[in-house]
């Protein structure tokens, strides 16, 4: 029962409580081919609305999916210090966002729908 009280939350754009549900001992919503286990709202047997998606290796993204993929505004974690906050779009980087790498190193970035930066400013 909690769990569908959940969901019937999340179908009211209030997601804070499943998605702070996620981590150790909680069942995902959905397991994706990459082994990525996705804490948020469904539409159509598809991630959509505002979830969390978490894979072994350590990465994580926190953000908008739309259609099963990354959308809107979000970040995603690559490894230890490494993330990227900002705009996606169709499941890759597109936008506006800011680039953190594990050495302290910020960049600024615009970046296109091919998910490569067209600009960039940075500080160590």
């Amino acid at each position: 029962m909690r769990h569908a009280a959940t969901r019937l939350l999340c179908l009211v754009s209030v997601c804070w409580t499943i998605t702070a549900g996620a981590g150790p001992g909680a069942t995902p919503d959905a397991v994706t081919a990459d082994g990525g286990r996705y804490y948020g709202p469904m539409v159509h047997g598809r991630l959509h609305g505002q979830g969390r998606m978490e894979w072994d290796n350590g990465s994580s993204y926190v953000g908008g999916f739309a259609d099963g993929q990354f959308s809107g505004t979000g970040r995603l974690q690559t490894g230890p210090g490494v993330v990227y906050e900002g705009e996606f779009e169709q499941g890759l980087m597109a936008g506006h966002g800011v680039y953190r790498l594990a050495d302290r190193c910020t960049f600024a970035a615009l970046v296109g729908g091919t998910g490569k930066a067209l600009s960039r400013t940075g500080r160590r």
